[in-house]
């Protein structure tokens, strides 16, 4: 594009198919062949995951897929800067929007070539402006293994290792945030509303194959359902004892990938066969009532 010329930072490596955020003149644009957002401070670690993970086509296709792309040129936050600054701000939680974006533009929060400053209510309001579907197809489009061979944790006996856990996190006490729900005990009530998370991670990398979130009262079980299309052959799914059940497991196992979860000692299992190393198999009922055994693996256990 006109005026872009190549960086001379030291502390930029240039590299061609990166992107970095700069300043020039009238606006922050991202420009070709530089290091990172923070090229011009220098601050290549956090900033250096945006270069490495998430390009600028793989924004703009997702601007243009959502419907949010545009092609603004009167100096203000376009669409394309602003999801490459709310990933920022995800890199820095503890700063504060204008702070972020003094980061990503050099040391300054400046955008207009007049040098007015960029308010806080205004990154708000063009965050509320971009949605939430930009960044749905971006996370769809980057989600996914990125371990090899050679990397410890990330295989065994040939298999790609994952696990699947929930939590909780909090998020911003609005009127619409309200309906997630909070946590109370018989003294107080919590402060903020929290979304209940469930993440399927590859192991060795913690890189994240696919998430599902509701409100807090949807269980662990009906969340990770929504994660089963990410379960494929090849892969050893590890759980903790909140996961099995007769359903989820059957369901689970039908996508042809192998499944290594604990059960809780709540549960009743007999043995029926001992293995010569100890541990053994036993039969886990479909229901407490049907009476209808399940022989299928997931009751097998170690006998210490």
């Amino acid at each position: 594009m006109p005026g872009w010329e190549t960086c001379h930072e030291p502390s930029c490596g240039a590299g061609a198919g990166t992107w970095c955020l700069f300043r020039t003149g009238a606006s922050l644009s991202w420009k070709s062949g530089m290091e990172g957002p923070a090229c011009a401070t220098g601050q290549t670690g956090q900033l250096g995951v945006l270069r490495q993970v998430v390009t600028r086509r793989m924004v703009t296709d997702s601007l243009v897929a959502s419907g949010r792309g545009d092609r603004r040129s009167d100096g203000k936050l376009s669409a394309l800067t602003c999801v490459f600054y709310v990933l920022a701000l995800t890199l820095f939680p503890r700063d504060g929007y204008r702070s972020v974006l003094s980061k990503l533009a050099g040391g300054t929060a400046r955008l207009a070539a007049s040098g007015q400053q960029v308010s806080s209510s205004a990154l708000r309001q063009r965050r509320l402006a971009l949605g939430p579907e930009p960044f749905r197809l971006l996370f769809e489009r980057i989600a996914g293994p990125v371990g090899t061979v050679a990397m410890p944790g990330v295989f065994w006996r040939g298999l790609r290792l994952a696990s699947v856990d929930g939590t909780y996190l909090e998020v911003a006490d609005t009127e619409v945030n309200a309906a997630f729900g909070r946590t109370r005990n018989q003294r107080r009530i919590a402060a903020f509303p929290q979304v209940h998370l469930v993440a399927l991670i590859e192991c060795g990398t913690r890189a994240l194959l696919g998430v599902a979130f509701d409100v807090r009262r949807v269980c662990e079980q009906d969340l990770t359902r929504r994660l089963l299309d990410r379960m494929r052959p090849g892969k050893l799914v590890l759980a903790d004892r909140g996961f099995p059940g007769w359903l989820l497991w059957v369901d689970a196992a039908a996508r042809g990938t192998h499944l290594l979860w604990r059960i809780s000692a709540a549960v009743l299992l007999v043995p029926d066969e001992i293995l010569p190393g100890g541990s053994w198999f036993a039969n886990l009922t479909r229901t407490r009532t049907s009476g209808k055994p399940w022989r299928g693996g997931l009751a097998r256990c170690g006998s210490g």
